[in-house]
């Protein structure tokens, strides 16, 4: 495991103190799992706004079934004449 020394804000550093003793957990596990969840949450944004962008592309050349398709097709779902589901 690696050192890295940062600057904390003497506000946090009395919250992180208060929710080490409270929880019984090291400060440096927290910072860990803070971080991780930080890090976590960083790169579910980026996945999300690459999918989208990948979408508004397929939009802009044509790849999309039409909302009408959908509907039949959804009119179908789950009787013994449903059909499949509509394709590009």
């Amino acid at each position: 495991m690696s050192t890295t020394s940062f600057r904390l804000d003497d506000d946090l550093q009395e919250k992180l103190e208060t929710t080490a003793n409270r929880t019984k957990r090291s400060k440096g596990w927290i910072i860990n799992d803070a971080l991780r969840r930080y890090i976590e949450q960083e790169e579910l944004k980026e996945r999300i706004l690459a999918e989208t962008q990948e979408a508004l592309a397929d939009i802009e050349a044509g790849r999309v079934v039409s909302g009408e398709e959908v509907m039949k097709w959804l009119e179908t779902w789950g009787t013994a004449a449903e059909t499949k589901a509509p394709l590009l």
